[in-house]
């Protein structure tokens, strides 16, 4: 076996990915905690490093290269970017048919039958406009 294949194989399982590809410090301070992201931004490219401490425990950590970091060009990330588009889209239209619905919406709160107040029912007097709110526990 040549030296770092089956390294997928090794240590303790993991709830995240085993290896992370073109992402930024920040997107590692995100996943790990900054203090993590601060470790492996001073490593550099070779072999393993570590141990690292992030928020999950330790890890050994190889950069195997670093490459500068660049605005893409909107073909690279036009999906994405209409993704997010639409997704806005979406939830400001859901934001305000809610608000919508908020307004229009009129509560009134009335007091039970006098036949419910009796064991197993908890009432309680508040201010002139609820005069009574009862519950009772369905278990």
């Amino acid at each position: 076996e040549a030296e770092g294949e089956g390294w997928t194989e090794l240590g303790d399982s993991f709830l995240l990915n085993r290896s992370y590809a073109e992402r930024s410090p920040a997107e590692f301070a995100e996943l790990f905690g900054s203090a993590f992201a601060d470790a492996v931004e001073a490593l550099e490219p070779g072999g393993w490093s570590g141990p690292v401490r992030s928020a999950y425990g330790f890890h050994l950590v190889q950069i195997t290269e670093r490459s500068e970091s660049r605005e893409p060009e909107l073909a690279e990330v036009r999906s994405e970017v209409l993704r997010d588009f639409q997704a806005d889209q979406k939830r400001a239209a859901s934001d305000s048919y809610y608000q919508r619905l908020r307004e229009r919406a009129a509560l009134r709160v009335v007091a039970p039958p006098a036949r419910l107040h009796g064991p197993g029912w908890a009432s309680c007097a508040s201010s002139s406009r609820v005069r009574t709110i009862a519950s009772r526990s369905l278990v």
